[in-house]
């Protein structure tokens, strides 16, 4: 079983890598994820949700998931922190998605 702070590790990279490896620059919402949000991703990070962990897609199109992950935010987040969180989370889901599935 993974350990949480490496599923943290494992969903970042595996949103980040594609980009990075097709010489696209990553936006700076990606490269600052406050750390209220590996908070939630600790929290989250488990298999309930009948997704892999890794597989962002599966779970951007999960509901329940991306309730959770939205009420979770705004309990561990602060300030300006809430809004980074979500929009770095928002362009992961739309990256994995489509613009029709980001929340």
């Amino acid at each position: 079983m993974m350990r949480p702070v490496n599923v943290a590790l494992s969903l970042i990279l595996l949103c980040v890598a594609p980009a990075l490896s097709l010489g696209y620059t990553v936006p700076p919402q990606r490269r600052q994820l406050p750390a209220c949000t590996g908070a939630c991703v600790q929290r989250l990070g488990t298999p309930e949700w009948g997704c892999d962990l890794t597989d962002v897609k599966c779970l951007c199109l999960n509901t329940a998931f991306r309730e959770a992950m939205t009420a979770c935010v705004k309990e561990e987040c602060e300030g300006g922190d809430v809004e980074a969180s979500l929009a770095a989370i928002d362009a992961l889901c739309e990256e994995a998605t489509g613009p029709a599935q980001a929340w």
